[in-house]
């Protein structure tokens, strides 16, 4: 019997094999060779967003690390639609708005990277 193979280009599968602790050294090999920089993870964060109200749409992230670098969102797409870009715009920005608190400073801003494995363009997309 021929063995099926599976490719990461799904959330679920992309999960299940980043996301295991066991595998948290594939991990920081994909940050480190996606922006040739050495990295230390400190945590793997949980990946859905906090709702400001009822009526805000969830977001939830694929991968969320917290690292020395600070955040990295890691999402995978397995294509590209009109609003790609507009969704992965409005997790980091969701993710800078919530990072300073009232009377906060801007100064003390945390500092995210973002990501993005895009397997396939199913069509030319306006950016």
């Amino acid at each position: 019997m021929k063995k099926k193979f599976y490719k990461g280009r799904s959330d679920i599968i992309f999960k299940g094999i980043f996301l295991k602790d066991s595998n948290r050294d594939m991990l920081k090999r994909l940050i480190e060779e996606s922006i040739n920089k050495k990295v230390e993870i400190l945590e793997v964060k949980a990946s859905e967003l906090p709702k400001g109200n009822v009526y805000e749409k969830g977001k939830i992230l694929d991968v969320l690390v917290a690292s020395d670098e600070g955040e990295i969102n890691i999402e995978v797409n397995s294509y590209s639609d009109e609003d790609l870009h507009k969704r992965n715009a409005s997790y980091i920005f969701e993710r800078y708005t919530s990072s300073v608190p009232v009377g906060g400073s801007y100064a003390e801003m945390k500092h995210f990277l973002k990501i993005i494995l895009l397997m396939l363009m199913r069509k030319k997309v306006k950016i």
